[in-house]
């Protein structure tokens, strides 16, 4: 029931991630320094080493086994490095196919706990990644507006494909940077709206009770929406100040969105999610989700590009690199596979940029399936291998050591 409504449960995890997710419960960041950072550390580094230790085992009808190593996108080098490929391959097809793209970059408020606990009769029997949960539905909620605004009846439909970039903080929160391919920007102005057939910045800041914004106010006076209309008109407004409004109808969206989920996620938590989210909006002085837009066009940045996007090797522009958006996209895929492949340990600073995704179980990245056309396969035979379990190599029962047919380690 719980998934039905947005909430993602995690019912299997081994015996480490299960101490990790413990000691993440009804937190709402877990920074570097802390004793909970440095559990979930060593927590990871012995759930490695149990992995490297370790042999997973198939039995045939005939009690026949064989075994392997255990291998996963943490400890096994070849397998994270096909991971950075598959996503390498997919943003080289949407770029190639997509002139237009739009990138996203969406977070909420970290005052959700990362982590709530399920009990049944006292026992704890799955775990709900709270502040996951929240931003994956906002992000839903997000892409169906886009593909609605795009995808018009009276418009010939728009293929808008999607690559997300899921991103840990140095504190376990997590943000998302959402590449929409096939749109030029978020919103499509040549449109009209509602039943007034409204220009769309006046539509959108008249329904939802948008305040214009005091850049705008200072700038040329504007203090109405009917003043905002007589400038849209006469076409005397700049393309950063039409941005400025766009990011001002899209936090307002965003925290319309937000509202209804934490409504929604709370009721059944029995949690006051959105009067927690209220209070602090209201002490931060915010108007919803910090969010950021940007443009690509033709693969590279129109405009700036994301702060954290820059590299500065020392002081002087001469030791300065961007990141490309496909750069962007993949850093942290590309650190993982660095860590692994060179065996080298991560800094205090950036354990929870990498090991965020083993304690929640994240993919590092998600996209559109047509991203990567399925090739031709000869339909296989179906497999008569049982899985067995896990095993230390040291502590593998007799009646599997006497009846090992293949031996992949």
């Amino acid at each position: 029931m719980k998934r039905n409504i947005g909430l993602r449960v995690i019912t299997l995890a081994n015996r480490y991630r299960q101490k990790a997710l413990l000691t993440a419960q009804y937190k709402a960041s877990i920074h570097p320094g802390t004793r909970e950072h440095s559990d979930i550390a060593f927590l990871y580094q012995e759930n490695i080493k149990e992995w490297n230790n370790s042999v997973m085992v198939f039995m045939n009808d005939d009690e026949e086994f064989i075994i392997m190593n255990v291998r996963t996108r943490f400890n096994d080098k070849k397998r994270a490095f096909t991971q950075l490929v598959k996503s390498s391959k997919a943003l080289d097809n949407a770029f190639k196919q997509y002139k237009n793209v739009i990138m996203i970059t969406i977070t909420i408020p970290h005052i959700f706990p990362l982590v709530i606990p399920i009990k049944d009769k006292g026992r704890i029997i799955g775990f709900i990644p709270l502040q996951d949960s929240i931003i994956t539905k906002l992000k839903k909620n997000m892409e169906s507006w886009i593909r609605k605004m795009w995808n018009d009846e009276d418009k010939k439909k728009k293929d808008i494909k999607v690559f997300t970039a899921y991103e840990y903080h140095r504190d376990y929160t997590l943000h998302l940077h959402i590449y929409v391919f096939g749109i030029p920007y978020l919103i499509d102005w040549s449109r009209k709206f509602g039943r007034k057939k409204e220009n769309a910045f006046i539509y959108y800041f008249r329904k939802y009770n948008i305040p214009i914004p005091k850049e705008l106010k200072e700038k040329y006076g504007i203090q109405s929406l009917q003043e905002l209309k007589e400038k849209l008109d006469k076409e005397e407004l700049s393309v950063d100040d039409k941005t400025l409004l766009s990011k001002y109808i899209f936090t307002a969206l965003l925290d319309m969105w937000l509202q209804k989920i934490l409504t929604r996620f709370g009721s059944v938590l029995r949690i006051n999610l959105l009067e927690a989210y209220l209070r602090y909006k209201e002490k931060e002085r915010l108007q919803g989700p910090i969010n950021d837009i940007h443009q690509i066009k033709n693969g590279k940045w129109t405009g700036k590009p994301p702060k954290d996007s820059v590299i500065e090797y020392s002081s002087g522009a001469c030791y300065r690199k961007v990141l490309s958006p496909k750069q962007y996209a993949l850093k942290y895929v590309i650190k993982m596979v660095y860590a692994i492949a060179q065996g080298v340990s991560i800094e205090e600073k950036d354990q929870a940029k990498v090991y965020g995704y083993w304690l929640f179980g994240k993919r590092f990245n998600s996209y559109s399936p047509s991203l990567i056309p399925k090739e031709s396969k000869e339909k296989m035979k179906e497999s008569y291998w049982h899985f067995v379990g896990v095993f230390r190599k040291l502590d593998l029962p007799d009646y599997i050591m006497d009846n090992i047919l293949l031996d992949f380690t």
